[in-house]
């Protein structure tokens, strides 16, 4: 949750969280500032989290490893609607050496790709897959039952909470917000985008995806200098 605080409010490298305000967040969500203090030395002892001291008051920001991290996966939390890809395949090659590293392999020397390898080894068999129209054995390879369930209870719990009265608090607008994109995050980098790219809108990624949109456009992120009044202004909605 604190790795998921830190990357979504910081906007630049250079951003910083109070201490103060990172613990009136999470004790909204009812975390103890125990298991907060717990979780940063963790976080720093791993090279995830910085610390700063500025008089009695310390504030925290994601490292460079923590920030690239955030960074390389940002497309994937914050993305775009997907567009099928037209070039999606399944290859066959006569080695597992042959098949490319983020390939979904789905028996031995054999794989499904959102494009076909380049360079295309001769020896390579590609068979071009029709999007939103496979099998259900390879749509459960891509997304298996629980990850489809998990997505659609999100979605359901989503939309329940995204239309709440327009005087919340600042407070709570951000802690739903971070909220919601936990877990959404937590699901989203269980897989690659090839259940977005073969499975088509109306898989329950999908929507969930479009639900999780609609509430960060609901809750808008707070700039890092509004934090310290986090708890005391309302929401803009």
């Amino acid at each position: 949750m604190i790795v998921t605080i830190l990357g979504d409010l910081c906007r630049s490298r250079q951003d910083t969280i109070p201490s103060k305000s990172l613990h009136r967040l999470t004790g909204r969500m009812g975390v103890s500032d125990q298991a907060v203090r717990v979780a940063l030395h963790r976080l720093r002892r791993n090279g995830w989290v910085e610390s700063q001291q500025t008089g009695r008051e310390s504030s925290y920001s994601l490292s460079e490893i923590g920030w690239g991290e955030t960074q390389r996966v940002r497309g994937q939390i914050y993305p775009e609607p997907a567009a099928e890809h037209p070039d999606a395949c399944l290859i066959v090659a006569p080695s597992a050496d042959l098949l490319p590293d983020d390939a979904l392999i789905v028996a031995p020397r054999t794989a499904v790709v959102d494009h076909p390898p380049n360079p295309m080894p001769k020896e390579v068999l590609v068979t071009k897959l029709d999007p939103g129209h496979l099998p259900d054995w390879l749509v459960e390879l891509l997304a298996g039952k629980s990850l489809r369930e998990d997505y659609a209870t999100l979605a359901e719990i989503v939309a329940r909470v995204v239309h709440p009265p327009d005087t919340a608090s600042m407070l709570d607008a951000t802690v739903l917000r971070l909220l919601i994109l936990h877990q959404w995050r937590r699901l989203r980098l269980r897989h690659s985008t090839l259940p977005d790219s073969l499975l088509g809108p109306d898989w329950e990624g999908a929507r969930a995806r479009a639900s999780v949109m609609q509430a960060l456009k609901k809750f808008k992120r707070p700039r890092v200098e509004e934090l310290s009044e986090v708890g005391t202004t309302a929401a803009s909605g």
